[in-house]
């Protein structure tokens, strides 16, 4: 009997680890591993549309970023980052 094929939607892989890399209290070099692993998906599937860094990968006083495994990943593309002519 062939086993039935699973499926998971990209967005919420995309939630999951954005909610982990904001919320997660583990060291960057393990947030840096699943952000590798979700970018190997979203480029794989061709869904990749960048990135944004969360609010707690800057340093309050100066506004450096201090993590940058802190990574919210978008869901559509936002444009953000290009210029307007």
């Amino acid at each position: 009997m062939a086993r039935k094929r699973k499926t998971f939607k990209i967005t919420e892989l995309i939630k999951m680890v954005n909610t982990m890399n904001e919320e997660s209290t583990c060291s960057p070099e393990l947030r840096k591993g699943w952000n590798c692993f979700v970018e190997g998906i979203l480029m794989e599937t061709k869904t990749y549309e960048g990135y944004n860094f969360a609010k707690n990968a800057f340093d309050p006083q100066t506004g450096e970023i201090i993590d940058d495994s802190r990574r919210m990943y978008c869901e559509t593309r936002t444009n953000s980052h290009r210029t307007q002519w």
